[in-house]
C-alpha cells in the first residue's frame, strides 16, 4: 500500500507544478495526511490495522518529515492563494 501511495505521490508533482487548482491541492493534501496517519497507526504495537507494531527506521522517519513538510507547503500555498498573493 505504501509503495503504491508513494508512486502516486511522485506523480502528484504534475498538478502542483501545472497549478491545476485548489481542488487538486486539497486532494493531494488529504491523501498525504491519510498516509501519515496510517504510517503512525501501523507503528503502534497491537494496532487495529496489522495487529503488531511496525519497525521505525531512519528512512521511515525521514520520509515522514518530508511528508509533513509537503503538507505545510500545500497549506501555505492554499493560504497565499486565498489571500490573492499567489496566482492561480
Amino acid at each position: 500500500m505504501f509503495i503504491v501511495g508513494g508512486a502516486t505521490q511522485i506523480f502528484w508533482v504534475v498538478p502542483m507544478i501545472r497549478k491545476w487548482g485548489t481542488i487538486w491541492y486539497g486532494v493531494g493534501l488529504g491523501g498525504t495526511i491519510i498516509f501519515i496517519v496510517i504510517w503512525i497507526i501501523s507503528r503502534i504495537p497491537d494496532n487495529f490495522i496489522t495487529g503488531r507494531g511496525g519497525r521505525i527506521s531512519d528512512n521511515g522517519i525521514l520520509t515522514e518529515v518530508f511528508q509533513i513538510a509537503f503538507v505545510g507547503f500545500v497549506i501555505a500555498i492554499l493560504v497565499l492563494e486565498k489571500r490573492g498573493l499567489v496566482k492561480k
